[in-house]
């Protein structure tokens, strides 16, 4: 297990042309831990469960305006660009699924659309 530090979400930006959300992190304050999958490059670092899901519930209040909101993601997010996992998600009660792009390879990611 690898740990390594994050702080809070620093931006989070409309992505208006794919209709999701991009979210930065500035890694420093906050501790996570993730393992990399059966396969992987060990040197690849990932946002645990836990942070993920916390940042897609933020991500769905704070950008698509919902009433409040929980996500439950099966995977760590690999920090390479390109990697994704969907997450379920209960919005208001509804449910939905949404997918979860890693942007880059500092924490970055975005937020599609609920579907």
């Amino acid at each position: 297990m690898r740990n390594m530090q994050v702080r809070a979400l620093v931006a989070v930006a409309l992505a208006a042309s794919l209709g999701g959300v991009t979210v930065a992190c500035d890694k420093s304050d906050h501790t996570e831990s993730a393992t990399a999958a059966p396969g992987a490059d060990s040197s690849t670092t990932a946002i645990d469960r836990e942070s993920l899901e916390l940042g897609v519930a933020k991500v769905l209040v704070d950008s698509f305006r919902a009433k409040d909101a929980v996500a439950d993601c099966p995977d760590p997010l690999h920090e390479k660009a390109g990697a994704t996992v969907t997450c379920k998600v209960n919005i208001s009660g509804s449910h939905a699924t949404v997918v979860v792009t890693s942007t880059d390879d500092q924490g970055g990611y975005e937020v599609a659309k609920p579907r």
